[in-house]
């Protein structure tokens, strides 16, 4: 085993390696510079906690620390501390930012100033949101899979969220190749799953994440544009002329690999392309900002200001069957961008639909931008 260097001394506090067992566990508080380490292995359950604390082996403790930490779920407890409002930020994520692409900036410090409370050091990583817009401050389209690098990324106690950017545009539903301790239930920033953030307290119905972005990682076009004939000749192109196909999918920026496996698997490529093509070559002007509540700048609950595209941190099982479904980056759309959540809002008013209405708080993805390094 590797021994522990200072600086991953400074950023695991709480980390205790114990002699019989081989577990480490470091607290929520103690991640922060206080609290206790677990005493037993036997206190860890399957979902590598203890307690109120994060279980990790000698050799996970070994290598997490600040270079690795690069992806988390936004918690619900830091949303709302920052926005400085019981029901978090809804679809407004400026958080002081002005002007052109302010949604953008504002969410992109959101996650450097929770990065940095969370491992103290980290606000130097250039911090993303996973988050796609219509326009930037440039007024240019911005889709979210282009903004965080090439990976790979790593939680907050060194655990694999994905190896490369293509692994996290895959058509199964989770990450495929994400520690299986969080591909299910993707961490917040002290590295939990957020489905229990609190592991005294019952689980959380809390998985819908913002993205405004299609399950490729690019924005979501709005669903009043849609041309049926488009995408079943685009499912006829599948079919008659696979090579076509994949070239088109390579055309569009989606990897190779990817674009043989969707080829498979689903049609979902050319439902998207139906509308993304007929809002382009039509001249039809798509209104993307119902996907991402203004480009992340309103919080108004009226539904006509916003349906954002949402992914889910966690699947839910979707029939008697116990089968789970949820893709991370797409699953549907919330009923408006108001503040609120299922969570704790579960009776808002008539006319105020907020991003977590339907099992959610407005939580967002984290991706500190990498370039594949091992």
């Amino acid at each position: 085993m590797k021994p522990l260097n200072s600086q991953t001394m400074l950023h695991l506090l709480g980390a205790c390696l114990m002699t019989f067992s081989l577990v480490a566990c470091a607290s929520q508080e103690s991640l922060a510079g206080a609290g206790e380490a677990c005493s037993t292995s036997s206190d860890c359950d399957g979902a590598l906690r203890c307690k109120t604390k994060v279980c990790m082996t000698p050799e996970d403790a070994a290598w997490a620390g600040l270079d690795k930490f690069s992806f988390f779920v936004a918690s619900q407890a830091a949303m709302v501390k920052l926005s400085g409002h019981k029901y978090g930020f809804g679809g407004d994520l400026r958080f002081g930012e002005t002007g052109p692409g302010a949604g953008l900036r504002g969410a992109d410090k959101i996650c450097q100033t929770i990065a940095e409370t969370s491992m103290p050091g980290s606000s130097v990583k250039q911090w993303r949101a996973f988050l796609s817009v219509k326009a930037d401050e440039n007024g240019k389209q911005v889709d979210a899979i282009d903004r965080i690098g090439e990976g790979p990324w790593y939680d907050r106690v060194g655990r694999v969220v994905a190896l490369k950017k293509a692994d996290l545009v895959t058509t199964w539903h989770r990450i495929p190749t994400a520690d299986p301790a969080i591909a299910d239930d993707l961490p917040n920033e002290w590295g939990i799953p957020n489905h229990q953030p609190d592991p005294n307290l019952p689980p959380v119905e809390n998985h819908h994440t913002l993205t405004g972005t299609s399950r490729f990682g690019k924005l979501y076009p709005d669903l009043g544009i849609y041309n049926p004939a488009v995408q079943a000749e685009c499912i006829k192109t599948k079919k008659d002329s696979p090579e076509t196909y994949v070239a088109l999918l390579v055309k569009e920026g989606f990897d190779e690999d990817y674009a043989k496996k969707e080829m498979v698997e689903t049609n979902e490529f050319c439902a998207w392309w139906a509308r993304t093509w007929h809002a382009y070559n039509l001249g039809e002007k798509s209104d993307y900002r119902s996907s991402t509540c203004n480009d992340w700048t309103t919080s108004d609950g009226d539904p006509a200001n916003g349906l954002p595209r949402i992914g889910m941190s966690w699947p839910r099982a979707e029939d008697a069957k116990q089968r789970f479904i949820g893709h991370w980056i797409n699953v549907g759309r919330s009923p408006g961008c108001g503040r609120g959540g299922q969570a704790f809002d579960v009776n808002w008013d008539a006319g105020h639909a907020s991003v977590g209405a339907r099992g959610g708080y407005g939580g967002i993805y984290c991706f500190a931008v990498q370039e594949v390094k091992q």
